[in-house]
């Protein structure tokens, strides 16, 4: 492979690290020039996968250019990118190889173009449409957005394995294991109060399938952590005790979904074990410049701030320890989408016509219509559809 049309380069802009995208026969598209200023001042100039996310766009923008497709007018008129586009993208990244070992470029690294590639083209559209009125602007928005995530979410072939755009595949699941693993088997001096506690979160998260909110909301009352079947309770605020003290005041997380007790699906889970150590070991801990300091924490939430007075943990923090797994990663990472993924999982095992199976799914999302559960499990109907067709296309053609 011929190295790319266009590559990184960096300057200084008001003593901050900037980057664009230049090409030996091209001028720096503006479009990616205006994303980039718009990751730049989203970061608060702190962002240091600028760098990565705009390399990542150097393809989208090599591809255009070899094939004849204008990337820099589509995103500026905000037209994004066709289908035909996406899966020519997608098949062209399959065919490229790494300029140094000259192997085939990782399907990890292929989805993680294609991620802020898409992510690139969305806000382009977004942006296009901002400036309309009246709920025709919105409808149309809405439209739009909807006809491109059909476009980007295309599976495609790379190395042997499907790549799912909708939810996260092991490759994601990995990585972000990888990156927020914490050996809690280490010495307490070596082990990050606030490193352990987001690791625990994602644990939470991928294991339950919980709301980033109710994760929040969790009580060291909702932990029955001991004997042979521990659960966590998931409990709505109408039906805690008004006098509870919560320092989050009108930022609390809220519980949309009905009361529940979750069992551990793994039984061999060493999250029981994990969230014990957490509490009896680093809750009560702040981690401020360094330094550690026992503190006295007048609530029960579970997850704390790790600052003075180790306050309840805000959305404010979960979203920006999303954006940095994301920028990380270079992957578009959200806390729902791990609840997306954790109920395509499950209903796709559930076996056809097996109706006890599908209630206690809805229980454990904690809805009260089954409407709700189909919304989190379009994936997997869909795929259990396409399998269903196949099966009888077979059956007709006997």
């Amino acid at each position: 492979m011929s190295r790319l049309d266009f590559v990184v380069e960096k300057f200084s802009l008001n003593g901050c690290v900037r980057y664009v995208l230049s090409g030996n026969m091209h001028s720096p598209p503006f479009s990616a020039s205006l994303y980039e200023a718009y990751l730049f001042a989203r970061g608060g100039g702190q962002r240091g996968s600028g760098r990565t996310i705009m390399q990542q766009l150097a393809y989208l923008f090599t591809w255009g250019n070899r094939e004849g497709v204008d990337i820099d007018k589509l995103m500026l008129c905000g037209f994004g990118l066709n289908r035909v586009g996406v899966v020519s993208f997608g098949r062209w990244l399959k065919g490229l190889k790494d300029l140094r070992s000259g192997e085939p470029l990782s399907s990890d690294y292929i989805y993680q173009i294609f991620c802020s590639a898409r992510k690139f083209a969305f806000w382009h559209v977004l942006r296009n449409m901002s400036g309309r009125k009246g709920n025709a602007a919105v409808l149309d928005t809405k439209d739009a957005l909807e006809v491109l995530k059909i476009f980007w979410d295309v599976p495609f072939r790379v190395n042997g394995h499907d790549l799912e755009f909708s939810d996260f595949d092991m490759r994601c699941y990995s990585g972000i294991e990888r990156h927020l693993y914490v050996d809690r088997n280490s010495s307490r001096e070596n082990i990050s109060p606030q490193c352990f506690r987001d690791y625990l979160i994602w644990r939470i998260a991928w294991e339950f399938g919980l709301r980033i909110g109710e994760i929040l909301a969790l009580r060291l009352q909702d932990l029955y952590l001991f004997g042979s079947d521990p659960y966590l309770r998931v409990v709505r605020l109408d039906e805690r005790d008004l006098s509870e003290y919560d320092p989050r005041g009108v930022y609390s997380p809220k519980v949309k979904t009905l009361s529940r007790d979750l069992g551990f699906i793994d039984k061999d889970s060493n999250l029981p074990d994990a969230l014990e150590d957490y509490v009896s070991r680093f809750r009560c801990w702040s981690e401020i410049g360094g330094s550690r300091n026992l503190e006295s924490v007048s609530h029960n939430y579970l997850f704390v701030s790790h600052g003075v007075g180790c306050l309840p943990l805000s959305y404010s923090a979960v979203r920006k320890l999303a954006l940095k797994v994301s920028d990380a990663l270079g992957m578009d990472f959200r806390w729902h989408m791990v609840r997306h993924t954790f109920f395509n999982k499950w209903y796709s095992e559930i076996p056809e016509g097996d109706k006890a199976a599908y209630e206690s799914l809805r229980y454990w999302g904690g809805w009260k219509s089954e409407k709700s559960l189909n919304i989190y499990t379009r994936r997997a109907i869909r795929d259990a559809a396409v399998k269903g067709l196949i099966g009888f296309n077979r059956r007709a053609s006997m």
